[in-house]
Parts: C-alpha cells; structure tokens; sequence
C-alpha cells in the first residue's frame, strides 16, 4: 500500500469511528469532536484523491470537508458565547483569570 492509499484508509477509519462514536452516544453530532474528525477524515480523502482521481468523490468530500467546518466554526462560537454568558470570557475575548 502506498503512502496515498494510507492516507485514505486513515480517512475512512475515521469516518467509521466518528460514526461509532455517534451511534454508541459517546459524541453528539454538534460536538467539535465529531465536527473535527469529520473534517480530518475529508481532508485524508481528499489527499487520496490526488493521486487515484475520481471526480465525483473528490466534490463530495470539498462539500464534506466545508459542511464540517461550518459546524466546527458554530461549535467553537456556541462556547464561546457560553464562557462569555457565564463569566469565563471578558468583553474583549480572552479568558478571565480566577484569583
């Protein structure tokens, strides 16, 4: 197996495990974690992809990859909105340090 071919094959594995994750309810659909994986399993498909070309697979997973960092940006901005609701995060962004 070439290193392309790995590198796909690390991609599915972590479609599958980020599935198994979802299903067994270790992981929520809205999690970064899942968002995460998701995104890292596109991007291995996609460096598959430059060498064994299949058209339609390479468009799917650019919707693949963009849909997952959509939902990782909304993930990151919900907590961000959290901290900041609960006091953890001052006005001007950054964390606040507990005395």
């Amino acid at each position: 197996m070439d290193l392309f071919n790995f590198i796909g094959s690390i991609g599915t594995g972590l479609y599958l495990f980020a599935y198994a994750l979802l299903s067994l309810k270790k992981t929520r659909a809205d999690s970064v974690t899942y968002m995460g994986m998701n995104l890292i399993a596109s991007c291995c498909m996609l460096i598959s992809l430059t060498v064994n070309w299949n058209a339609p697979s390479f468009f799917g997973q650019i919707c693949w990859a963009a849909i997952s960092l959509y939902g990782l940006m909304n993930c990151v901005m919900a907590r961000r909105a959290l901290a900041k609701e609960i006091g953890q995060i001052n006005p001007s962004g950054s964390p606040t340090v507990a005395n």
